[in-house]
């Protein structure tokens, strides 16, 4: 016997040409096929619209998300957002798989600012210090967000930051 199960799992966030953020996650594996996509207007990140489509889903619950997704048209990527996503999406009749990638819609779209933010102040000819790396990673905010953050990077081994 062997057991086969594929998961992949992507977020790109795009700024549109009237400045307005579209976010687009994708969550498929074995059991689940779900894509998110969700509009959002800077600087008080209003959800435009945002829209689903559940392609194959292992529970029937998964399969009505789509038409609840149109409740938070209207609201604010802010605090208490996890709570009311959850509350709509993932409760005992929803789809947690759903709200997790909403979710990092809007984590992602927060992530795309404040990137550049850090960035930019340590640019300096285009290259960054080692110095202003070791900064860069130790920031809580991206504190293993992926790879290159994670405490056991590569990168955070070249300049000597291991736990």
């Amino acid at each position: 016997m062997y057991l086969r199960y594929i998961r992949n799992r992507r977020t790109v966030v795009e700024e549109q040409e009237n400045g307005d953020i579209l976010a687009r996650s994708r969550l498929d594996d074995t059991f689940f096929d779900i894509e998110i996509e969700l509009l959002v207007r800077p600087p008080d990140l209003e959800i435009l619209a945002v829209k689903g489509e559940v392609k194959r889903a292992f529970h029937e619950e998964c399969k009505i998300i789509p038409s609840l997704l149109s409740r938070i048209i209207g609201d604010h990527i802010n605090s208490g957002l996890n709570k009311r996503v959850e509350d709509m999406l993932a409760g005992p009749d929803g789809c947690p798989r759903t709200a997790d990638l909403l979710l990092e819609c809007c984590s992602e779209i927060i992530s795309a600012f404040t990137t550049d933010q850090i960035i930019k102040p340590l640019l300096k000819d285009d290259v960054i210090s080692d110095e202003d790396s070791r900064k860069f990673l130790e920031n809580p905010r991206l504190m293993d967000n992926c790879i290159t953050f994670a405490l056991d990077s590569p990168l955070r081994k070249r300049l000597g930051m291991t736990e």
